[in-house]
């Protein structure tokens, strides 16, 4: 039903208002990592705000946080792409079963400040070769 919604044509207004309503779901799905990753691709259609964005990462760095599912990691992480991740929000990465990818790095460069991409970069190098066993995101 989300996809169906994102490709829906609407205006302005209306896509808000069912972004709003999307985004709000998370409130209610906290738990479930599969209605994450469908609440954010539904967003990501949906030409989402900045604060939506941010709303959408966070319910994704959560799961990639928690989740020992390498397939479920990896779709959170390319998800993650659509919603301009930052340097910030990737230094958690030390947490997921998946190591970084040079896409999650170039978003991550693109969506900070340079001070901040740089104060990062020691650590995010770090996590990218962090797990000898781990899968890489793809």
């Amino acid at each position: 039903m989300l996809r169906a919604i994102s490709g829906l044509p609407v205006n302005d207004r209306e896509r808000a208002q069912i972004r709003q309503v999307i985004v709000s779901l998370l409130d209610r799905h906290t738990d479930d990592m599969s209605w994450r990753l469908i609440i954010a691709e539904a967003v990501a259609g949906l030409d989402p705000t900045a604060t939506e964005r941010a709303q959408i990462r966070t319910a994704l760095l959560d799961m990639l946080a928690r989740t020992t599912s390498t397939g479920k990691a990896r779709k959170a992480a390319g998800k993650l792409l659509d919603l301009k991740p930052t340097a910030d929000e990737l230094g958690q990465s030390s947490n997921w079963v998946i190591r970084l990818n040079i896409k999650l790095f170039a978003a991550a460069r693109q969506n900070s400040p340079t001070s901040a991409w740089l104060a990062a970069l020691p650590g995010l190098s770090r996590q990218a070769t962090h797990h000898r066993k781990t899968h890489w995101a793809r």
